[in-house]
């Protein structure tokens, strides 16, 4: 974030963006690996232009099913850089303590925060929030964490 704190916000909310769909500030480096692995199936497989292609095609599909603009847009707006850094840390050290507060007793900052989080990978606010008041003892009894809080995923690799 320091690197563009003091650049336009469209350059700022572009490189936000692409942090968070491709793991990189620049689209072409975060592709890098995936079009290298594209050139090995396009040589090295039967009909290797045509698969290759396809999987192209569907890992195209894939990013740009990312909702990265959720997270790009909250921080934005709501967010300076310090206070990123801040509602970081304060999480981590929520995260790590031995006794764990309610999802209510949070700070609304964090309770927003977490909230974009659930939005951008499709998890339900209101049962995970009512499933971490209701089973706050889960920790000292090592109880599971009900698997109905979060949506039902298919693998990447079948």
């Amino acid at each position: 974030m320091s690197k563009i704190a003091f650049k336009s916000i469209d350059y700022r909310r572009k490189t936000l963006f692409n942090i968070i769909r491709y793991g990189n500030e620049d689209q072409n480096k975060g592709l890098q690996k995936i079009r290298l692995a594209l050139a090995l199936v396009k040589q090295y497989s039967p009909n290797g232009g045509a698969i290759s292609q396809s999987i192209e095609n569907a890992i195209k599909e894939d990013y740009e099913k990312i909702p990265a603009e959720i997270i790009s847009d909250y921080i934005l707006t709501h967010l300076k850089n310090e206070n990123l850094f801040k509602l970081a840390k304060s999480l981590e050290f929520e995260a790590f303590k031995t006794s764990l507060i309610g999802f209510d007793s949070l700070p609304i900052e964090e309770k927003a925060f977490l909230g974009i989080l659930m939005d951008f990978i499709y998890i339900d606010r209101e049962k995970f929030a009512n499933k971490w008041h209701t089973n706050s003892a889960f920790v000292q009894q090592g109880t599971i964490i009900d698997e109905n809080v979060f949506p039902k995923t298919e693998s990447l690799f079948k």
